[in-house]
């Protein structure tokens, strides 16, 4: 059997990813990340004792500690990749990657303001409204996309080991920071033409209706 790469010490290891000191002695190991059900692999230490929410972790992974009742609020893998959390069995070391509970993922709830404007009814069109559809009319928008983040139900605690132990509270939960985060790079993605560039779109100064104003976006800023 080949020997677990995150068994050895950090002095004589290759590149890594990042270590964990163990609680009970000090000493400090490496951490190599991979992709399927262990993404740690199997840790172990020199001394007895197996990781567990005592120890410390450094480097791309990092300790995590769910403030939600379990199931758990996580972030959302990029469709293909795997979830980029996980926990260590305390009985024998050997990391898991936690799974989705359920196929429901959380998005933000729909709007409601047309069952409103039902009970309201429709409103009178003034001048100015009218106008204002004209003008879009003339110039249409640019197009805004909106990448939305979305969350996973995922449990830590009552993953059953396959030596038959069973992750809890006091089991070491971990994040890999790198993996998934390519899916909100960028956020909002906004497009333009060379009409309204010409326009001033995007600069301090708009030029509208034969003068110059002032770019309310970018002397106030949306953060």
């Amino acid at each position: 059997m080949a020997a677990n790469p995150n068994s050895s010490s950090i002095s004589d290891s290759p590149a890594h990813d990042g270590k964990w000191s163990c609680c009970h002695c000090g000493t400090q190991h490496p951490l190599f990340t991979q992709q399927g059900a262990h993404p740690l692999g199997a840790l172990s230490c020199s001394c007895p004792h197996k990781p567990c929410g005592e120890c410390t972790l450094a480097g791309s992974v990092k300790q995590f500690l769910s403030i939600s009742a379990e199931p758990a609020l996580v972030q959302a893998p990029v469709p293909g990749d795997d979830i980029a959390f996980g926990a260590v069995c305390a009985a024998c070391g050997l990391s898991w990657r936690v799974q989705e509970v359920g196929s429901k993922r959380v998005k933000k709830k729909a709007s409601h303001q047309h069952l409103l404007a039902r009970k309201m009814g429709s409103m009178r069109r003034t001048k100015s409204v009218a106008a204002l559809r004209q003008t879009a009319a003339l110039a249409p928008i640019p197009e805004i996309r909106v990448v939305q983040a979305e969350d996973v139900r995922v449990r830590f605690c009552g993953i059953r080991c396959s030596c038959g132990g069973v992750t809890d509270l006091n089991s070491l939960c971990f994040k890999m920071e790198g993996e998934g985060e390519g899916r909100l790079q960028g956020g909002k993605q906004w497009s333009t033409t060379a009409e309204f560039k010409a326009k001033g779109h995007g600069g301090p100064v708009l030029l509208l209706l034969g003068g110059k104003h002032p770019n309310p976006l970018a002397s106030n800023p949306v953060v």
